[in-house]
């Protein structure tokens, strides 16, 4: 009979083979040590009281740290790929639902990082006395009104705005 170490050691060596991987794991001695110790104790049939206890304490551990929770993830992963616990439709569903979830959250970061920029130049726009609308962050036609006024009023002004442009 197979034991629980030797399953997870198959299972684990055998994804070492990517290169980012292997360098990600020995990263930190400690991880990998906790993560092994985690696998081991997840595929047991059944936990002691003292696994139990274990087994909270380092997914408590995980819950504070987040490359020790990535790498708790990826065991539970390895381990149930291993054990044909998963099947690969789901895993596809899962990659492109975290695809989309990276796409949502760069173009959200992009937008917020652009009515940050907006909302300071409408700000300097009051401040110079040609932008009288609200600073929303949204570059409609006052903004672009005051930017022509400076422009008329301060050519010189606009140097200073040379990272934003709107036209």
């Amino acid at each position: 009979m197979t034991n629980t170490t030797d399953i997870y050691s198959e299972a684990f060596d055998d994804d070492i083979a990517d290169p980012s991987l292997s360098a990600l794991l020995t990263e930190s001695d400690l991880h990998k040590d906790v993560v092994l110790e985690y696998c081991q104790l997840a595929l047991k049939p059944t936990l002691t009281d003292a696994d139990q206890d274990r087994m909270a304490e380092i997914l408590d551990m995980g819950a504070e740290n987040a490359v020790l929770n990535f790498w708790l993830e990826e065991g539970d992963h390895l381990v149930a790929h291993r054990l044909g616990l998963i099947d690969e439709s789901f895993i596809k569903n899962q990659q492109d639902e975290f695809r989309r979830s990276v796409r949502h959250g760069l173009i959200k970061s992009f937008w917020n990082d652009l009515q940050s920029r907006n909302k300071v130049l409408q700000a300097y726009l009051h401040r110079q006395g040609v932008y009288h609308g609200s600073i929303d962050g949204i570059v409609g036609p006052s903004t672009k009104e005051a930017l022509r006024q400076l422009q008329e009023q301060q050519p010189s002004a606009l140097n200073a705005l040379t990272e934003f442009s709107f036209t």
